[in-house]
């Protein structure tokens, strides 16, 4: 009698395991897939010899003021500080 009420739930547990198996997988996915970014709209600047915030920034952005420009290159590369070293690759805006 055990062994016929066991046999009987078999399926259906096993039917359970794959549904939460498929769900788990199905959030995972779609996880990995909205966490990645489209990298199209980068932009990035290399620092030449002589070049400063501000000019990237005018050069990058002439229509916007440049010291809003500045501000966000600065928080976008995560500079304490305004000086440059030539080589320097920067995230813009």
């Amino acid at each position: 009698m055990q062994v016929k009420k066991r046999l009987r739930w078999r399926p259906l547990i096993f039917l359970r395991n794959m549904a939460i198996l498929s769900v788990l997988f199905l959030i995972l996915a779609t996880t990995a897939l909205s966490s990645e970014k489209p990298a199209q709209n980068e932009e990035f600047a290399v620092v030449r010899p002589g070049d400063t915030l501000w000019n990237i920034a005018v050069e990058h952005n002439p229509d916007c003021d440049p010291r809003v420009t500045v501000n966000q290159i600065c928080q976008l590369n995560g500079l304490a500080s305004k000086n440059l070293q030539p080589g320097m690759l920067l995230q813009l805006p």
